[in-house]
């Protein structure tokens, strides 16, 4: 059931560590995750990127936004 602040959010470095960590742990509270990392995630939306690359950066939020809604 999600939760009162439940939204899109967008999670760097989702595809292991705490990044993996923190991208489950908000989707289990409702959240629509995209997940952005070099390499795939397990996140709702999987977005490659790299994050030093602020056109990259941008794309993936704007892309996870057109996808799963406003992010917060």
């Amino acid at each position: 059931m999600p939760g009162e602040n439940s939204g899109a959010v967008l999670v760097t470095g989702a595809a292991s560590g705490i990044g993996a960590a923190v991208a489950g742990l908000l989707a289990e509270r409702g959240h629509r995750v995209a997940g952005v990392d070099l390499r795939p995630s397990e996140a709702e939306l999987s977005l490659e990127a790299d994050v030093s690359d602020r056109d990259a950066v941008r794309a993936a939020a704007e892309r996870a936004a057109a996808e799963l809604g406003p992010v917060r």
